[in-house]
């Protein structure tokens, strides 16, 4: 009996053994079996992330390559509307030269220059909205390049810019002028094209001086921040204060010249030259922007930070202000 007993005891205490080693297994293989299923998904988290960033890294690339081409576009508008102001200066040139020598020939090339005028205004009206257009594409390509560097997924409105409302106003009034020279001749009312040549005379002349203000202040925050040490690389930052002083002075002798022009007090060689001399003035101040913006293409890597796009209100002083 007690044989029984004891054996019944070492079969119990055998199958106890045996449940609590197979628990003991059961355990460490879902331990494992977690313990590869974290790792497993922390792989896989990483190598999305991984993706992610290289995603993002290809998707920035693209971008800054489309902003490049963009802003390569943009020099070439300026290159075009620099040459639109190359008739005028002719044209101003021959009827300097023509107070002075009573040359037949003169006065055929000063007819064939005062009708071509009116289609290089047009060419300067197709680059202005061309402006309009590059300008709200590049400012899209830098918002979406600041929301992959900020991490943001929302699309944020691209607000308009004081100098979006310029080149509006810039389109309006070479469209005003346009209509007006066409009217003028359908109608024989040389009114007509004085009061839209002086509205777009004024215009330019307001626009000039804003834009020698803004540098003047621009100048002056920089070398303030230079002295106080927060600005590192203010050497390095590209003035355009000549620049603007030479628009200015332009703007200022084409408006002078169709002041006189309309008070009919100037003498004959006087109009040509200051006509002369204005858009001279503007032309090299087109030239130094041009410079400029080559300049930065070349030398500024391109981010959605920065980078000059060009669409200040300087560039707005290469539409047409010719005046008769």
């Amino acid at each position: 009996m007690t044989g029984i007993i004891i054996d019944s005891f070492n079969t119990e205490s055998s199958f106890k053994r045996s449940s609590s080693e197979k628990d003991i297994k059961i355990e460490d293989f879902f331990r494992d079996f977690w313990s590869t299923v974290d790792e497993e998904e922390k792989k896989r988290k990483k190598l999305e992330q991984e993706l992610l960033i290289l995603e993002e890294g290809k998707k920035k690339q693209k971008l800054e390559q489309e902003l490049l081409t963009l802003k390569k576009r943009e020099l070439n508008r300026k290159c075009v509307s620099l040459a639109t102001m190359v008739p005028f200066a002719l044209l101003m040139a021959i009827e300097l030269e023509k107070t002075c020598s009573d040359q037949v020939l003169l006065g055929l090339i000063s007819g064939a220059l005062g009708h071509i005028i009116l289609p290089f205004t047009v060419l300067s009206l197709i680059c202005t909205l061309y402006l309009i257009y590059n300008n709200r594409k590049i400012a899209e390509k830098e918002r979406e390049l600041e929301n992959i560097e900020d991490g943001e997924k929302e699309k944020r409105d691209i607000p308009y810019t004081v100098d979006d409302y310029c080149n509006y106003a810039d389109a309006a009034l070479v469209t005003l002028v346009i209509v007006a020279s066409i009217v003028s001749e359908a109608l024989a009312q040389g009114i007509i094209e004085d009061v839209a040549f002086s509205i777009s005379s004024i215009f330019y002349f307001v626009a000039s001086a804003t834009f020698c203000y803004c540098e003047y202040k621009k100048n002056k925050n920089s070398e303030v921040e230079k002295d106080q040490g927060f600005d590192e690389k203010s050497e390095k930052k590209t003035s355009n204060m000549s620049t603007a002083k030479l628009m200015l002075a332009g703007s200022s002798l084409l408006l002078v010249r169709r002041i006189m022009l309309i008070s009919e007090v100037a003498l004959s060689a006087v109009g040509p030259a200051l006509g002369l001399v204005g858009i001279a003035l503007l032309m090299v101040g087109s030239g130094l922007i041009i410079h400029s913006y080559i300049r930065k293409l070349e030398n500024v890597e391109v981010s959605g930070k920065g980078v000059s796009t060009g669409a200040g209100i300087g560039n707005i002083r290469e539409g047409q202000v010719f005046a008769r």
